[in-house]
């Protein structure tokens, strides 16, 4: 770069024959001279050479407004594509499911809406009309007279409480006591036996059953390699607990994570909800009402202006909590579906060393009789079971003999004893029978009437209700259910919409940075897409005490450091308003515009740019 910026100084000097001052984004030490002089300020002919890059006269970098998985790319580097070609979608079937559960609570909020504006049916009328005949006939019925049958079904009632009573204040019978008392003596006897424990020469049987086991085993195990064969299966052994013990940490691992996924899901209904409703809120208040109470707010003693941003602010919050509780939903899907990738591999892999383990203890016993080990060891197996059998205590059937226990000594102290909330109930059982035998037997009946006759005012008003229609508040809170609903249709329609990036011009795909089944990067693009068409090139040094020295329309001599000896011409078409802060240094870009089409020219390459100074 340094020997293309001196030759074009040289040949700036000789065209203009002025002083040359050459500003880059680095400093270039005067080869010619040993120590620097101080240069001359720069004059109205002077020339201004800068460093430049260049850049496609269009370009855009396309983003997914969400992060999710990618479900297919469309396009690959290099692609020509049209203005409104789909590029690459999302996995929509997440955004499917939502949009046609937005569209089903829309249906159903105006099928509400449409119901109550309509009014009641027939078939509502005639129900409640019934109710109001079936409120009368039981005040008819209510009206008759009681018969003798209900009286002595009260009076055999009130017979029959009493005597329970008196069977209560008498206590139990000595059979029954004696009987428990027997109950509780078996299970205290077996419990017993329980605890002690099996008898010592069951044990010493059991102990030299599986010494004659062990001593079989031995001895079919002392053929060649006996050494190798107890390795082996003890590392047979050792690859299946491991393999156990990572299926279980794997599954419980993908179990949290599935757990975590279903809160994310259900965090998400829970703001979209908040979010509906502070969608309606904030619409009422733009229209000037209070949403708490549906009047005005000057009317609730309120200022409209505060009110409406103080919803305003609400539903800007809401839909905030939306936006976090979609995005940890996205993240927990990923981590379910690592989790569940992650417990696949897990097992293979740990299935993969049982069976070299099982194949190698196989290759060690085929040099002795593998069945015979086989059968031997089954035989020390069982051995061994039964005598851990008889030298620990069952804890089911301690629990259950302990169990049985308690029970009997609880069934003997409720018969020695008078419980006092049954005995307390059976007398209020006696009063209750004395309250009925007597309602029927004196002047309550017309409080039975009474009852009934209040049966039939509440039917008829229902029957009222139903023919009378809705109310405005009821047409209204209806009403606002179906807007709330729309508005989710549209939000689902936009999310699915916004699930595919659709090319906005003619172009170039450029950069394509995602790949399908993986999601959506945060932190870059996820197609970027240019015009290759046009190129143009923009300053990276130009200094601000060069800027006032050029202005649009000014002609340029362009060279490329990675194509020597090309030399195109050019024309500053734009300076950008706004410096920026480069190293200390204030710069400004100025846009050129290269004569010819630039075949040779690449985005970024490396420009110097000789700019004939206008002052």
């Amino acid at each position: 770069m340094k020997k293309v910026v001196i030759g074009l100084i040289v040949l700036a000097l000789a065209l203009s024959g002025y002083v040359v001052a050459v500003r880059s984004s680095g400093a270039r030490a005067a080869q010619s001279q040993p120590t620097p002089a101080a240069q001359e300020p720069v004059q109205a002919d002077d020339t201004v050479i800068v460093e430049a890059a260049v850049k496609p006269v269009a370009s855009v970098e396309l983003r997914f407004p969400s992060s999710d998985l990618v479900g297919e790319v469309l396009v690959k580097e290099g692609q020509t594509v049209k203005q409104g070609t789909p590029l690459a979608r999302l996995d929509r079937r997440n955004l499917e499911l939502a949009l046609a559960k937005a569209k089903a609570s829309l249906q159903q909020a105006q099928a509400q809406y449409d119901k109550l504006e309509t009014g009641a049916t027939p078939e509502e009328i005639a129900q409640a009309q019934a109710q109001v005949a079936q409120a009368q006939a039981q005040v008819q019925q209510a009206a008759g007279s009681v018969t003798k049958a209900d009286i002595s079904s009260a009076q055999a009632r009130l017979q029959s409480a009493r005597t329970t009573v008196a069977e209560l204040e008498r206590g139990p019978q000595t059979a029954e006591v004696a009987a428990v008392k027997a109950r509780l003596e078996q299970a205290r006897v077996r419990l017993a036996e329980i605890e002690a424990g099996p008898k010592t020469a069951d044990v010493s049987a059991a102990r030299a059953k599986l010494a004659q086991a062990q001593a079989v085993l031995d001895q079919v195990r002392s053929g060649p390699n006996a050494a190798d064969v107890q390795a082996a299966r003890a590392n047979l052994d050792a690859v299946k607990a491991n393999r156990e013990a990572r299926a279980a940490s794997l599954s419980a691992a993908k179990t949290r994570s599935q757990a975590a996924m279903l809160q994310a899901a259900d965090d998400v209904r829970l703001a979209q909800s908040a979010y509906s409703s502070a969608f309606w809120d904030d619409e009422q208040a733009q229209n000037g009402k209070n949403p708490r109470t549906g009047n005005s707010f000057d009317r609730d003693g309120l200022d409209e202006s505060t009110q409406q941003r103080q919803y305003q602010e609400a539903l800007h919050q809401a839909e905030i909590k939306l936006s976090q509780a979609e995005q940890a939903l996205a993240q927990a899907k990923v981590t379910y579906e690592e989790a569940q990738q992650a417990e696949a591999a897990g097992v293979m892999q740990a299935n993969a060393q049982v069976q070299d383990a099982q194949a190698a203890y196989d290759k060690v016993l085929s040099s002795v009789d593998a069945p015979a080990i086989r059968a031997a060891e089954a035989q020390v197996a069982q051995a061994q079971a039964e005598l851990d059998k008889l030298t620990r205590i069952d804890a089911t059937a301690l629990a259950s003999a302990r169990a049985d226990l308690a029970g009997a000594q609880a069934d003997l102290d409720k018969l020695l004893r008078v419980d006092p909330s049954e005995l307390a109930g059976a007398r209020a059982a006696v009063v209750s029978a004395q309250a009925e035998l007597q309602r029927l037997q004196g002047a309550e009946q017309a409080g039975r009437i009474a009852a009934a006759q209040a049966g039939v005012d509440n039917a008829q008003a229902s029957l009222d209700q139903v023919t009378a229609g809705a109310t405005a508040p009821d047409l209204s809170g209806a009403l606002a259910q179906v807007k709330a609903a729309e508005v989710s249709v549209k939000e689902a329609e936009l999310r699915l919409e916004q699930a595919t990036l659709i090319a906005p011009m003619d172009g170039t795909v450029a950069e394509v940075n995602i790949k399908a089944g993986e999601v959506v990067p945060q932190d870059q693009s996820a197609v970027v897409l240019a015009d290759f068409s046009r190129w143009q090139i923009e300053t990276t040094d130009l200094t601000e005490l060069n800027v006032v020295a050029i202005q649009e329309g000014t002609p340029v001599i362009l060279t490329f450091d990675a194509l020597p000896g090309v030399e195109l011409a050019g024309t500053v078409t734009r300076i950008k308003p706004i410096g920026k802060d480069k190293q200390g240094d204030v710069t400004y870009t100025a846009v050129i515009a290269p004569d010819g089409s630039g075949e040779q020219l690449r985005w970024n390459m490396t420009a110097a740019v000789v700019i004939k100074s206008a002052r």
